[in-house]
């Protein structure tokens, strides 16, 4: 089965190192990025009726970045669709940050995600986005209900 497609607007935001204060004290500095992110996830569970997935499941994960404001037209016309190399963010922090916010909302726990497949592409400023696809198989519950 596959679950209904969810677009997270805005910049894709990498995962950055805990900052850590004198007092030994560890924060994330992205945590209200990732509140939004978290926000957005769930109106789009609740409109789609879907519940919490609770089998192992495949991500395809597409990170739709912004094309560096410095280039000419010509290039940044050239560049849309093409992937994205030298923008910020590694492609495995991007990919930690989303999956951290799956986590209670969409999956149960990031550990049910067997398979992925992920890029990053540049897109134009007005259609930068994140968007996921999770394939996966029933889980015991549906299966109970199916038979």
């Amino acid at each position: 089965m596959i679950s209904p497609n969810y677009v997270i607007s805005g910049d894709p935001i990498p995962q950055p190192r805990a900052r850590i204060l004198r007092n030994g004290f560890a924060y994330d500095p992205r945590a209200k990025d990732k509140q939004k992110i978290k926000s957005q996830l769930l109106t789009q569970r609740n409109e789609h009726n879907q519940h919490m997935l609770t089998c192992p499941v495949f991500l395809d994960i597409t990170f739709f970045m912004p094309i560096p404001t410095s280039l000419s037209k010509k290039k940044k016309t050239l560049l849309i669709g093409q992937p994205c190399t030298k923008r910020n963010g590694d492609l495995d922090n991007l990919v930690k940050t989303y999956l951290d916010c799956c986590k209670n909302i969409i999956l149960l726990d990031d550990s049910q995600v067997f398979g992925l497949y992920c890029c990053k592409i540049y897109a134009p400023k007005e259609s930068v986005r994140t968007e996921f696809f999770f394939s996966y198989g029933e889980s015991e519950n549906e299966k109970e209900v199916n038979t």
